[in-house]
């Protein structure tokens, strides 16, 4: 029988400490008031992409454990894209089910095609449960609170600290230094591995990094950590050991006390490390190797929720499918042939310069699984190159079409604002070491005030009665009436380096929104007030999407076997065949022109007409200066307004022509420029302005052919 059916030892499994029948190892549990696994039977849930998914004993004892896991219920996967696409209301718990389940199967399905590969059933659950709990981390609206959200609140804390090095630090800046400081280089998978934890301690138990193959520690009431695993209940199927169990009762006594689970079934701390592993997408803490399951053997396990190497993994695959499913109704299904058409290879490395195990690699002769530069790699046949272009083809589309949308991004930014707002007086419950709590910037510091932070973090600001969060009050008043900040324009990059547009992209968004500010551009207002641009009122986005690998083919990431050396995939793991890179002769008409696309987006705070134009003029402006002058900056911005002042105004007369223009008011002018003056030109022969722009071109080309006879 298959090792992935029959739950069978592996050669790493010769380790002491699996729980076995060491009665000392069995007294502590009476100290606590602890409950069996079999106190949770196995269940099925709906779901709108996979139909039904089935929640084992271990997903429920950590989707129970309150409020980590359910709070993600009030997390939308999609964060603020629901004010484009009103149907975009599925959750966070929803896809971390699917991926949990995508998961299951292409282990199993691997296990069974390769039996020599030897995947237990407890590697299978592993897998499962990183699936399950890979999204824990997540802040208030997904990727607004690690993205622009915490990236503001670093910018303001560098700041801060540069004032108070130099003695100009003011009352707010003196509160902020006595909070603790917002961890560089945090990401919500780091929060994901502390939820874990939380789950664990909530249920009685802890990771013992002094016994890493031994049963969790047990440190409070909850689930016997020696009885935490497959349960005799075989949520995968039979378990050979169950026939060894006692039927004596124990297992459903009201004290929970029964024989110890053996190693093969006993969830220990290695298995929880491999868990948060497989989250990370490498080994905890900058390590250089794998601690959870060091066999090089298994490293494709930790490919499948987060694959390092080409990004094609469940996770992807499941939300590319809800997303479009919830999105674009009447899409959005779930490409089966990547789960079921996948099996195990050795390949080579297609990021050396970036892996772990490759960049200090030194080869092993005497190991039959040491090949420098080579993985066990999750691998496709050669015929599924089509399918794997298409589906990061799928992640572009997305991106453009639904991620980045500029609605969406608009009340985006509205939502960053909001929270940046409130943070300084609004404060999350948090554990015994925060007395007063946290604030929204610090609650990945204590995971009771992490558990709080979801989605409805602007009903709880709207409903303090601290003053001081008035002016985030209003702004969350004028998001819940969809008076979103305005997309104001886009300017394309080129792919070609030596393009001019390129000294644009070169620019910070500080740079950018400060040199748009002094071009001294405005215009006058209804009552003849001068609108100038405020740099509070723009926002400069730097907008890159790609089909996973920035500029790079996807593709070449991912491995390939050709139809005649499949029959090699039941040879011994080091005998296994190598997969290689396919050529892109063989799907070049598929491949897109560019892997990447970046443009600059401009966006206004203030709404109003006149403020719209201004700022969309300015840009303009700017973008043609820089790409003419090479370099741009205030001095040349300065003497383009001055040259603008200088310009003639042209006389038109009823019929439209053109009266005392010279040879020199003939050379075009910038486009920045060329689109006032059409404006200024742009009327008919009743001197009325046009507004259509087929009218507009049809005056400028009367004009240009007007001037033309004139010189």
């Amino acid at each position: 029988m298959s090792s992935v059916l029959s739950g069978s030892k592996r050669p790493r499994d010769d380790e002491d400490g699996g729980g076995g029948g060491d009665e000392s190892k069995v007294e502590p549990r009476h100290q606590f008031n602890v409950r069996p696994m079999e106190a949770f039977h196995k269940k099925r849930t709906n779901d709108s992409i996979h139909s039904t998914i089935d929640l084992c004993p271990v997903m429920q004892v950590l989707m129970n454990s309150q409020p980590y896991f359910q709070r993600l219920r009030k997390l939308k996967q999609l964060g603020v894209s629901e004010a484009v696409y009103v149907t975009a209301t599925h959750n966070r718990k929803e896809h971390s089910l699917g991926v949990a389940h995508l998961a299951e199967r292409m282990v199993r399905r691997i296990g069974h095609r390769q039996p020599q590969l030897g995947i237990a059933e407890k590697d299978v659950l592993c897998v499962k449960l990183a699936g399950l709990c890979h999204d824990l981390g997540h802040g208030a609206y997904s990727h607004v609170y690690d993205g622009p959200f915490l990236e503001a609140m670093r910018a303001d804390q560098a700041q801060a600290a540069r004032r108070s090095n130099g003695d100009e630090s003011s009352g707010a800046s003196a509160s902020a230094a006595t909070l603790p400081p917002i961890p560089d280089g945090w990401t919500h998978e780091d929060a994901s591995m502390d939820m874990i934890d939380a789950i664990l301690r909530a249920q009685g138990m802890e990771v013992d990094e002094s016994n890493l193959d031994g049963p969790l520690r047990q440190i409070g009431d909850g689930v016997d950590a020696q009885r935490f695993g497959l349960s005799s209940a075989g949520e995968f199927g039979y378990c050979p050991d169950d026939d060894n169990d006692d039927d004596n009762g124990d297992d459903n006594g009201t004290d929970g006390i029964g024989k110890p689970y053996p190693k093969e079934r006993l969830l220990t701390s290695r298995d929880i490390i491999f868990i948060k592993e497989c989250i990370n997408g490498g080994p905890l803490h900058n390590g250089s190797e794998y601690v959870g399951r060091p066999d090089p053997s298994f490293e494709y396990l930790y490919d499948v929720v987060s694959n390092r190497h080409s990004g094609l993994d469940v996770d992807k695959i499941d939300y590319f499918g809800r997303d479009q499913r919830q999105c674009h109704k009447g899409s959005g299904e779930v490409e089966h042939l990547l789960i079921e058409d996948a099996f195990v290879a050795w390949g080579q490395c297609p990021r050396p310069g970036k892996c772990f195990k490759c960049r200090d690699e030194v080869e092993d002769v005497g190991s039959p699984l040491s090949r420098k530069g080579m993985h066990l790699m999750i691998c496709y046949p050669d015929k599924m190159v089509h399918k794997a272009l298409e589906f990061f083809k799928t992640r572009f589309r997305l991106h453009s079409e639904i991620y980045t949308h500029r609605t969406a991004k608009g009340s985006e930014f509205m939502v960053c604002d909001i929270l940046k707002l409130a943070d300084p007086f609004f404060r999350l419950r948090a554990g015994p070491q925060y007395p007063t709590g946290l604030p929204i910037s610090r609650a990945m510091l204590d995971s009771t005030a992490y558990s709080l932070l979801n989605d409805s973090i602007l009903d709880m600001i709207l409903s303090s009665p601290d003053p001081r969060l008035l002016p985030a009050q209003r702004l969350i008043e004028r998001y819940e009436c969809r008076d979103f900040y305005k997309y104001v324009a886009a300017h394309e990059i080129s792919h070609d380096s030596n393009d001019a547009t390129n000294l644009l992209w070169e620019r910070t968004e500080e740079d950018i929104t400060s040199e748009l500010c002094q071009m001294h551009a405005c215009h006058s207002g209804e009552n003849g007030e001068k609108i100038v641009l405020d740099p509070s009122d723009i926002i400069v986005e730097k907008m890159e999407i790609h089909h996973g690998r920035g500029s790079l083919n996807p593709v070449d990431m991912m491995r390939f076997l050709p139809k005649g050396k499949l029959g090699q995939l039941s040879r011994p793991v080091h005998e296994l065949p190598v997969a290689e890179q396919q050529l892109e002769e063989v799907y070049y008409s598929s491949i897109p022109k560019a892997f990447n696309e970046r443009s600059l987006r401009v966006f206004s705070r203030n709404t109003d007409p006149k403020h719209f134009d201004l700022l969309k003029h300015a840009f303009e402006q700017w973008c043609d200066s820089v790409m003419e002058d090479g370099q741009g900056g205030p001095n040349t911005f300065q003497a383009m307004e001055e040259e603008e002042e200088e310009e003639d105004d042209y006389d038109v007369g009823v019929d439209g022509s053109i009266a005392n223009i010279s040879q020199d008011d003939l050379t075009p002018p910038r486009r920045g420029v060329l689109s006032r003056n059409m404006k200024q030109v742009s009327v008919d022969h009743n001197g009325e302005e046009v507004e259509s722009p087929k009218q507009r071109l049809e005056v400028q080309q009367a004009f240009s052919g007007t001037a033309r006879k004139s010189s």
